[in-house]
């Protein structure tokens, strides 16, 4: 008795868990189907609705559970759902404009027939699924690839801009030289022709004095505020001594220096720029590297700053002992 009392609980209890079918109409026309579905106490987002092309299934776990077996085919790309609780309604596109008799088949159809109908019909969801899946992936690639090009036609438009410009400005830098050429090859014609012959300027100048006058001149020289090292005195010391003590090897301009021209090799423009910087950094009067570094704001294009460094160049250049240029 006692194992008979605990089958009858267990089956009261799997009685009580198992989902109720929800009350349903629907309706046809030509075209299409709708089926409105009453789901009381849930939630939209607790019901799941699956559409395939001869089977629809409603879940609303675990109290609600409606399997509609399809009387015809439909159309299940123009097919949805909405859900308006406590009501889901159903818009089915019917595949061929026919009435229907029933919404469903023969309730009496044998469950093996009814079973594989279903499975059939989840294996060509499944495919429409991923057929739909791989068109998704293949319009995001064209559209990246269309993107990339539209890119790519703004990035030549726009150095067609900057090469126009640029080569505006170089014409009118040359028309302006060309200009100042005229000028001063007129200002010279000028002058040519304003010289006096040498006759004319020894009756103009003053009478020459006597052979025996003599007057007494005081000339009077501008006193040097420092005496500057020439190469003259031979005064080597007071460039090394000028020059900056490392602490270490990384700290050394030698060092930043090797890593530049490694990198210029390399077309690293921009890496290169900056170790050329960190050297100078460490020794202001490292010419080889201000010239490489304007060698790098070259290929990068940053004309002001190369022009820069060429200023610079010709200042290091101009305060260098000769001894120091010729190594």
């Amino acid at each position: 008795r006692q194992q008979g009392g605990s089958n009858s609980f267990c089956t009261l209890l799997r009685k009580s868990v198992m989902p109720v079918k929800p009350t349903f109409d629907w309706e046809q026309t030509d075209s299409k189907v709708v089926v409105r579905v009453q789901i009381k106490g849930f939630k939209p987002d607790a019901v799941d609705v699956f559409i395939s092309d001869t089977f629809v299934k409603i879940n609303a776990h675990p109290t609600y559970l409606l399997q509609l077996d399809l009387l015809h085919p439909i159309d299940v790309s123009q097919s949805g759902f909405y859900r308006d609780m406590p009501t889901v309604k159903l818009t089915l596109h019917k595949a061929a404009a026919q009435p229907w008799d029933t919404l469903c088949i023969d309730p009496k159809t044998p469950y093996d027939e009814v079973r594989a109908r279903r499975d059939a019909a989840l294996t060509r969801a499944e495919q429409l699924y991923n057929t739909t899946l791989r068109s998704r992936e293949e319009q995001k690639a064209v559209e990246k690839k269309r993107m990339f090009h539209e890119h790519w036609e703004m990035e030549k438009d726009l150095r067609r801009e900057i090469e126009g410009k640029m080569k505006a400005e170089r014409e009118s830098e040359e028309r302006g030289l060309a200009d100042w050429e005229d000028k001063l090859a007129a200002d010279a014609a000028t002058r040519a022709r304003s010289i006096k012959t040498p006759a004319d300027i020894l009756a103009a100048s003053a009478p020459i004095r006597g052979t025996g006058e003599t007057k007494n001149v005081t000339i009077d020289f501008t006193p040097a505020s420092q005496a500057m090292p020439t190469r003259s005195r031979g005064d080597e010391d007071y460039y090394l001594k000028s020059r900056y003590k490392p602490v270490s090897i990384e700290d050394a301009p030698m060092f930043w220096k090797e890593k530049g021209d490694k990198f210029f090799r390399a077309r690293d423009w921009l890496a290169a720029a900056n170790a050329y910087s960190e050297s100078i950094k460490r020794d202001g009067s490292f010419l080889t590297c201000v010239m490489n570094r304007a060698a790098c704001q070259l290929k990068m294009h940053d004309y002001k700053r190369c022009i820069e460094d060429c200023d610079l160049a010709m200042t290091i250049l101009s305060n260098t002992p000769a001894s120091e240029t010729t190594q």
